[in-house]
């Protein structure tokens, strides 16, 4: 797999000098997440006839949120994912999950 390592030195720079761009990106997200959530509780408003069963079953099998945005509710996926990277050799040494966020969204 190539990684584009320009991009990643540049976001990487970027977030040294400037840590709230990911605490405003997070912050974004979750808004995003909210209108969402709040657009979905009218599904009359949706363009398909049987939108709320659609949405009872997407419920069923996803749970509440099937979006979860927390570190802390993800962080077992983000675990499996390095674990897969490591495993595949796409790793040049091992990560932690605190190595991959910054300080100031690790909380979250």
């Amino acid at each position: 797999m190539k990684s584009n390592l320009i991009g990643d030195l540049e976001l990487q720079e970027i977030l040294d000098r400037d840590p709230w761009v990911a605490t405003s990106l997070y912050e974004a997200f979750m808004q995003s997440k909210r209108l969402y959530n709040e657009f979905m509780q009218q599904p009359h408003r949706l363009s398909f006839a049987w939108a709320r069963s659609y949405l009872e079953e997407e419920r069923k099998f996803f749970g509440k949120d099937p979006f979860y945005q927390r570190l802390s509710e993800n962080r077992h996926d983000v675990e499996s994912m390095i674990q897969f990277a490591r495993e595949q050799g796409m790793l040049a040494r091992p990560l932690t999950v605190e190595e991959l966020f910054t300080e100031n969204t690790r909380g979250t």
